[in-house]
C-alpha cells in the first residue's frame, strides 16, 4: 500500500506537499469546510491522514466478535480506507459498496484498491442496500441529519453497524448521541461499552482510545515529527440487531504501571472502577500486565 501511495504523489514537489499538509492541518483544526479543496490537499491526506484513519478503523473492526462478514457498505468511504481495513480483518469479505460524495476521493480510491468494488457517488441520506457490515468512519460531522442517516445505516446492517469519530470531546459527543438514538431503535451494543446503561463518564472526561500509527519517512518529514510513530485517538460504537457476547469490562485509560503492581481504569456495568493488581497474585497480575488501553477485560 505504501508503494501505491508514493506512486500517486510521484512528481509532486516536496515543498508543495508540505504546504498542503500544513494547510490541511489548519483547516481541520479550524473546522474550515470543505477540508480539501485542491489536488495537493488530497495527496497530503493520503500520506498524513489516511494511515491514521486506517489504523483506527482496523483496531475497531478487530473488536467485532463475528468473523463471517461477506459484504461491506462504507458510508463516507473517502479513498476506500475502510475497505482496506476490512480486507485485513475479514477474509470472508466478497463484496463491497463504497459511497462517497467527493469524486476526487473516488478517483484516488480506484487507483488504490485492486479488489473489484462498487463505487457510488451520492449524498446522504439516500437509499441503502443491506450489507453484513455497515461502516461510518469520521463522517457524522459531515452529515446534516445524522439521526436519519444512522437509522438508515442500522436498518441496512444485516449483522453489524460501526460508527467511528475522532477521539475528541466533540467526536465522543456525536458517538454518545448516536448511542442513545440507536438504543431507542432496539440496537444491542457490542463495543466498547460492556452495558447499555447511561455512560458513566462525567466531567471533563470522555471515552476514547488510541491506535498506534507507524510513520513513513515522508510522513515524518511532512509533519516534522521526530518519532517513527504517532497515536491516533478515536471514539467508536459497534451495535448489532441481536445480542452478542460482551466483555465484563473495557479498559478506558492507559494502564498505570508501577514496580510490583499496576492499576487499571475499567468501564463496568454502569460505573467506572479502578482495579489494583499486585505481582503477588501472579495469574491476575500477568493477565492485567498483558492488557492495553481499549482492550476488553474479564475478571
Amino acid at each position: 500500500m505504501q508503494k501505491k501511495l508514493e506512486s500517486l504523489i510521484h512528481g509532486t514537489p516536496f515543498a508543495t506537499l508540505k504546504q498542503a499538509s500544513f494547510e490541511l492541518t489548519e483547516r481541520y483544526r479550524a473546522q474550515q469546510k470543505p477540508f480539501l479543496t485542491q489536488k495537493q490537499h488530497y495527496l497530503a491526506y493520503l500520506i498524513t491522514r489516511m494511515p491514521a484513519t486506517l489504523a483506527a478503523i482496523t483496531q475497531v473492526l478487530k473488536t467485532i466478535p463475528i468473523t463471517e462478514i461477506e459484504s461491506l457498505l462504507d458510508l463516507g468511504a473517502g479513498p476506500g480506507t475502510g475497505l482496506l481495513a476490512a480486507q485485513s480483518i475479514f477474509p470472508s469479505l466478497k463484496q463491497a459498496t463504497l459511497l462517497e460524495t467527493d469524486p476526487e476521493f473516488i478517483k484516488l480510491g480506484k487507483k488504490l484498491i485492486d479488489k473489484e468494488v462498487t463505487w457510488q457517488q451520492a449524498h446522504l441520506p439516500c437509499e441503502l442496500i443491506p450489507h453484513d457490515l455497515v461502516l461510518m468512519s469520521y463522517s457524522l460531522n459531515e452529515i446534516p441529519d445524522p439521526e436519519i442517516v444512522v437509522t438508515q445505516a442500522f436498518q441496512a446492517a444485516k449483522k453489524i453497524l460501526v460508527l467511528i469519530e475522532p477521539g475528541t470531546p466533540q467526536g465522543y459527543a456525536r458517538i454518545i448521541n448516536m448511542r442513545s438514538h440507536l438504543l431507542s431503535l432496539g440496537a444491542h451494543i457490542v463495543a466498547p461499552c460492556p452495558h447499555a446503561l447511561a455512560c458513566p463518564m462525567h466531567g471533563n472526561d470522555w471515552c476514547h482510545f488510541p491506535a498506534r500509527v507507524e510513520r513513513s519517512k515522508l510522513h515524518r518529514q511532512l509533519k516534522e515529527g521526530e518519532l517513527g510513530y504517532e497515536d491516533e485517538k478515536f471514539s467508536y460504537l459497534i451495535v448489532s440487531h441481536e445480542a452478542l457476547n460482551t466483555p465484563q469490562a473495557r479498559i478506558i485509560a492507559k494502564p498505570d504501571i508501577h514496580k510490583g503492581w499496576l492499576q487499571l481504569s475499567l468501564c463496568t456495568v454502569g460505573r467506572i472502577e479502578t482495579q489494583k493488581f499486585s505481582a503477588k497474585d501472579k495469574d491476575a497480575y500477568k493477565k492485567a500486565r498483558k492488557s492495553s488501553w481499549g482492550d476488553a477485560f474479564n475478571y
